[in-house]
């Protein structure tokens, strides 16, 4: 019986995807969200939308008049949107952004934040994590730069820390040694306490 129980905890801990470069990779990031290279195209129309934005709102800036305003109008319907965006806003205008490998993303303490977007992982990271100062800091520069409101500004004091995974995410980034190792202990520990 015990080893049956074993054998079905194993054959669990082995069966989540690994992200891949492959599109058709996928990353399960929660029990409803599941990332893959398929969601780049979602963020690549949102940060062309904010290029423009800010673009613009450089160019009303300094010259005080648009040129293409039909451009303009077409980026505006998705400025609450940006604006509003505690979680994938704060690298969107980096450059390169589009060449990062997809991963799931979250922020702190606030649930539903779970969304997909590329983000710069080093080497062979697969959870990082960005304090919520440089953050805070990122996502209101971001806001600052496609021309939010200043309350919409100030409202990134509230913002918290970003996590970002690549693989395993809800498993919290263990790999499938060290699950089994974690899996085994568990198992002896309750075996030895039942004798």
């Amino acid at each position: 019986m015990r080893l049956l129980l074993f054998l079905l905890f194993l054959a669990i801990a082995t069966t989540e995807a690994v992200v891949s470069s492959s599109p058709t990779a996928r990353v399960r990031c929660s029990e409803f969200l599941v990332c893959s290279e398929q969601d780049r195209k979602t963020f690549e129309k949102r940060r062309e939308m904010a290029m423009i934005l800010a673009r613009f709102h450089e160019e009303i800036k300094w010259s005080g008049y648009v040129r293409k305003a039909e451009l303009l109008y077409e980026a505006k319907k998705h400025r609450a949107d940006l604006c509003s965006d505690i979680t994938t806003t704060g690298f969107m205008l980096e450059e390169g952004a589009q060449k990062w490998p997809m991963a799931c993303i979250w922020n702190g303490a606030i649930n539903g934040t779970e969304s997909c977007a590329p983000y710069p992982f080093k080497e062979e990271s697969v959870f990082e994590l960005r304090d919520a100062q440089k953050w805070r800091q990122a996502v209101a520069n971001f806001r600052r730069a496609i021309g939010c409101s200043d309350v919409e500004i100030f409202n990134t004091r509230n913002v918290e820390e970003n996590y970002f995974c690549r693989e395993r995410c809800v498993q919290l980034g263990i790999g499938y040694v060290p699950q089994i190792i974690i899996l085994a202990s568990v198992m002896l520990t309750m075996y030895l306490a039942v004798k």
